[in-house]
Order: structure tokens, then C-alpha cells, then sequence
């Protein structure tokens, strides 16, 4: 089952309890998006209080990516950013595998903990006149982490080729 929630964790909190789902992010917001809602919401504060609002909040974009239940939310934030480091941290060889799927559209498969540091992004081609899902790093800086991670734990043949199929 796919379900669809809003950025406000509450009304999605019970169901999550109680059906323990797997949470991948799929489309996110860019920044230009992410930024009007701010610029909106914060409309009738000063602009030096916005300005430094959308500061905070770019910076935590540049950590989990533009996840608005991750950004909006400081504790939140806290919390996902402190996972995502755990990720990384706690890999070990048997689990580099996971991250053969990381920047190509092959699917990783079974409930490994990749899904903490990947989205799923669709991409639209004219061409084809259709599209098709690619795996992509939450966030330059947890992609940065993740291959320096990788490069201390495979074979350097099996690193290596892991950076051709992104290339």
C-alpha cells in the first residue's frame, strides 16, 4: 500500500503506528518550491527575520535533502540527520551491496536501511514520451558520506565500478 502524506507528521503518525510502513521519498519539492512556501508562510514577519528563517531552513535542505517533514521541524530534523548519520556510520561490508542501486535506475532490493539515504526521483523524457524512476542520493552531503563510506569497505575493483555505472 502507498500512502500519500502531508508534511504534517500528525495525521499520519497513528496509521504509521499501527502498519509499521516503509518510508521511501519520492518527487521532492526543489528549493524554488520549497522557498515560496516559506516566503508565503513567513509573509508577515520582518525580512531580516525571513531571511534568516529560509537561512536555517536551506541549510537543513542541504543536509536531508528538501523532505518538508525533515526541514520544517527542527526536532525532526535533528532526528533524521542523527539517522542518516547512523546509516552511514554502522554499514558494514555485507551491507555495500544495498548501494549498487545508488544513481541508476535498478530498484535495491529487501527492507536494508538504504532507504534512509536515497529517493526515488521520476524523470520525464520527451523522447520516449514516458519516464522512468532513478535511485538518487537524499543530499550532496550523504552522498559525499555514502561513497567515502564505500570506498573503506569494498574491493577497490567493486568501488570502481560502482562509480563507472554513475558516471
Amino acid at each position: 500500500m502507498i500512502a500519500v502524506t502531508s508534511p504534517n507528521e500528525n495525521r499520519y503518525e497513528l496509521w504509521a503506528c499501527q502498519n509499521l510502513p516503509l518510508q521511501i521519498v519520492m518527487n521532492c519539492p526543489d528549493e524554488s518550491d520549497v522557498r515560496g512556501m516559506r516566503v508565503w508562510e513567513q509573509r508577515s514577519k520582518p525580512p531580516q527575520q525571513q531571511a534568516e528563517y529560509w537561512r536555517e531552513v536551506r541549510g537543513r535542505m542541504d543536509k536531508v535533502g528538501p523532505i518538508l517533514r525533515h526541514i520544517l521541524d527542527e526536532q525532526s530534523y535533528d532526528d533524521r540527520i542523527e539517522k542518516c548519520h547512523e546509516t552511514v556510520e554502522e554499514t558494514i561490508s555485507p551491507e555495500t551491496q544495498y548501494y549498487t542501486g545508488l544513481g541508476n535506475s535498478a530498484m535495491w532490493g529487501g527492507n536494508s536501511v538504504f532507504h534512509w539515504l536515497a529517493k526515488v526521483a521520476r524523470i520525464r523524457e520527451e523522447v520516449c514520451k514516458g519516464g522512468f524512476s532513478l535511485n538518487l542520493p537524499i543530499s550532496d552531503h550523504f552522498c559525499n558520506k555514502t561513497l567515502c563510506m564505500l570506498a573503506k569497505l569494498m574491493q577497490q575493483d567493486d568501488f570502481h565500478s560502482l562509480i563507472e555505472t554513475q558516471a
